[in-house]
């Protein structure tokens, strides 16, 4: 799919200098350790870690993306042997490429082995023995795996269908990038509740995804379906 200079401008360049001005702006102010004191009283430690829904959450809330994940494969599995199935590889492959590429590779492998973040319930501001790092500041891959969060990348992968219908049904797709952008803040919320990450952590897990999207949008077209 041909990209304009305004769909550039717009679907990656904007959002870019707006994770990175917002970052800044929690690095300047210090947002990331004032919030996660929020949900951390001394003496008790992270008052909500056990509380529904965020246990919850962590426990089962990576279920909708793997399902949605699992789907794409299955379904590009069967389009070479199954007709009915042939005209949708597209869509099938943006599925299980996103899930390998946002929170598998972008997430995990570049992100948690090699950024080495410490997670706010190991610093000192919270009863552990590591200190604060920013954002921007890898700290190497003994230290910590807080940056950026697993649990937000998954949630925000349920964003995905937003992207197989973003021309065709544009008013649904945009209701379904609402509703997969609320469930990824959802898992955000309890993974800082429970002192797994930061603020940052989590808002650049929900960036990641939305950029890996885009960028296989572009370069699949998903929504193109043809026997």
């Amino acid at each position: 799919m041909k990209l304009s200079r305004r769909n550039l401008l717009l679907d990656f360049i904007l959002p870019l200098v707006v994770i990175l001005l917002i970052s800044l702006v929690v690095s300047l102010t210090d947002i990331d350790r004032g919030l996660a004191s929020c949900f951390y009283r001394t003496p008790g430690g992270w008052v909500f870690r056990s509380d529904w829904p965020w246990l919850q959450l962590y426990k089962y809330g990576m279920v909708p993306g793997l399902a949605l994940a699992f789907g794409g494969l299955f379904l590009l599995l069967l389009s070479p042997v199954i007709r009915t199935f042939r005209p949708y590889w597209r869509p099938a492959a943006f599925l299980l490429l996103l899930t390998l590429l946002g929170p598998g590779f972008l997430v995990h492998t570049i992100g948690k082995e090699m950024w080495g973040r410490p997670r706010p319930v190991d610093t000192v501001d919270f009863g552990g023995a590591q200190p604060y790092y920013q954002v921007y500041q890898p700290a190497g891959s003994n230290l910590g795996k807080s940056f950026p969060s697993g649990h937000a990348a998954i949630g925000f992968y349920t964003i995905a269908p937003f992207f197989l219908l973003r021309r065709r049904q544009r008013k649904l797709a945009l209701s379904l990038l609402a509703t997969g952008g609320v469930y990824g803040a959802l898992m955000s919320i309890g993974r800082m509740v429970q002192g797994g990450h930061y603020l940052t952590d989590v808002l650049w897990s929900g960036y990641l995804v939305y950029a890996t999207g885009m960028l296989l949008y572009y370069l699949l077209d998903p929504e193109r379906i043809v026997d």
